[in-house]
């Protein structure tokens, strides 16, 4: 399970910035490609797509903006 490396605030009151350590999907990840995430085991699945990814620091960047119950 990835961890949050880097969490920040873009854009106020509900836009925001990821980092996650993510060295398999780094490794294998290309432009266009999303991820699924999921709040928790039974959460519902969500696909977001990769601002950014870093191989060699082995990590991935998401952005999500919150608005709803699963973003929120």
């Amino acid at each position: 399970m990835p961890v949050i490396l880097e969490k920040k605030l873009i854009r106020k009151p509900d836009v925001f910035y990821f980092k996650l350590d993510a060295p398999l999907v780094s490794q294998k990840a290309r432009p266009g490609q999303f991820i699924i995430i999921r709040v928790d085991k039974d959460g519902e699945r969500i696909p977001i797509s990769l601002a950014d990814i870093n191989p060699e620091e082995g990590s991935i960047s998401i952005i999500v903006m919150v608005v709803g119950k699963t973003s929120g």
